[in-house]
């Protein structure tokens, strides 16, 4: 990969996690304690992304495989989502709210796996490339939670309680230029080349070996990850943690991965799949148990900081393990079909469970036991852990030979074209 095509594709992931930041680390916070919705309407708010995520596919794949390539389509969703989250932004009751954000998410999720799929077909090495490509993501994140969340809701030394909407605002715009920008990104695979178009194709791709299985566990971590989402904005409240120290206190997490991005490629050469997937989850345990049993400011910085290991380790490795084990006219299927696993199935049910264990923790005056809270998800990881530790295997390359178990398809593409 060039230099100059790794810059455009770093600033493509850059504008797609900057909309993202912009809205998702506080809006479990900006719902329950600006708009004033209960827990359980903050969960289902919270599970629209993971409904979108699960219907999104059945249009955009046929979109994006037979009419349009996949920049394209990353510029068609990113210029109706900025409509619509301007629009979200002047509302202030639950149906609304609900509906708003549905159609949002409908338009806005496709682009995770789009933007992946456009990184991948470009990268010559999958398992190096993609990690740096989306680090820039990272930064994305973790430039708008200063540039908003500190010094835009602030004033005069003060905060700007009014200016929390503003978020929503600067999702739109990020939206809107994202969008233009996708125009100019390079062409990725064309419209009519062999792709797969049938949902059951897709499927098919996970009944080799070990993929099954990491579609269960990264379902579980993904409901996982949707506790510290849901859970990790109203805690650092609860901590005393006041609004303009929130999203920059939450970056932490993003600076970290930063850095693990930095050293995945290497990790990825040096342990095994089965490792960095366990280590993954172990950070997992590690945060919750943090927030459980600490009332420490300085503590629950800690555990913020370990979200970076939590997803590089686990989910950046299960996008390469993914990718390894698919043609190269399965992937953009294969990673739409991984997407509803972890931004639709994964997150809807994370986000009704944690919004109902989050109603079962709370007291009578509404206020939510935190250490109740956290410790059913730290308890669902030391399942998790185990059942990586057991029953994961990993495939052995078959050195290019025609048999199907354990072959690493990129590894075997790739010597084909050479």
């Amino acid at each position: 990969m060039t230099s100059g095509l790794h810059a455009r594709l770093a600033a493509m992931m850059f504008l797609q996690y900057f909309a993202a930041g912009a809205t998702l680390p506080i809006l479990s916070h900006y719902l329950k304690n600006y708009l004033g919705f209960a827990p359980f309407q903050v969960g289902v708010v919270l599970a629209m992304p993971a409904v979108a995520a699960i219907l999104a596919p059945l249009w955009v794949n046929v979109v994006a495989d037979r009419y349009l390539r996949a920049e394209k389509v990353i510029a068609l969703c990113q210029a109706l989502a900025a409509v619509l989250m301007f629009a979200l932004s002047f509302q202030d009751s639950f149906p609304a709210v609900v509906a708003l954000y549905l159609l949002y998410s409908l338009v806005f999720m496709p682009c995770m796996g789009l933007t992946n799929t456009v990184t991948f077909h470009h990268a010559t090495d999958a398992g190096r490339n993609f990690a740096t490509v989306r680090t820039y993501g990272t930064v994305g994140w973790f430039a708008v939670a200063w540039l908003f969340g500190y010094f835009w809701l602030q004033r005069n030394g003060g905060l700007a309680e009014s200016r929390l909407p503003d978020a929503l605002l600067l999702c739109a715009a990020t939206s809107a230029v994202f969008a233009v920008y996708a125009l100019t990104l390079p062409r990725s695979e064309a419209a009519g080349e062999k792709t797969v178009t049938k949902p059951w194709e897709s499927l098919a791709v996970f009944a080799r070996p070990g993929l099954m299985l990491l579609c269960l566990a990264t379902f579980v971590n993904s409901v996982l990850n949707q506790f510290y989402s849901y859970g990790a904005g109203p805690y650092l409240s609860a901590a005393g943690f006041t609004d303009q120290w929130i999203m920059p206190s939450l970056s932490l997490g993003q600076f970290t991965e930063i850095f693990v991005m930095a050293l995945m490629a290497v990790w990825v050469g040096r342990f095994s799949i089965k490792a960095l997937l366990i280590a993954g989850v172990a950070f997992q345990l590690a945060r919750f148990g943090i927030f459980a049993f600490t009332e420490s400011q300085a503590l629950a910085m800690a555990g913020v900081s370990l979200h970076g290991f939590t997803y590089a380790l686990y989910f950046v490795t299960a996008y390469i393990y993914l990718n390894n084990h698919c043609h190269p006219w399965e992937r953009a299927g294969a990673q739409q079909v991984f997407n509803i696993i972890i931004g639709g199935i994964g997150l809807l049910a994370g986000s009704l469970t944690a919004g109902g264990v989050g109603e079962w923790a709370a007291g009578p005056d509404g206020a939510i036991d935190y250490r109740l809270f956290w410790t059913v998800p730290m308890v669902i990881a030391a399942g998790l852990i185990l059942l990586l530790a057991v029953f994961f295997r990993e495939p052995v390359r078959n050195n290019g030979q025609d048999g199907q178990d354990g072959q690493d398809l990129n590894h075997r593409d790739t010597e084909s074209a050479e």
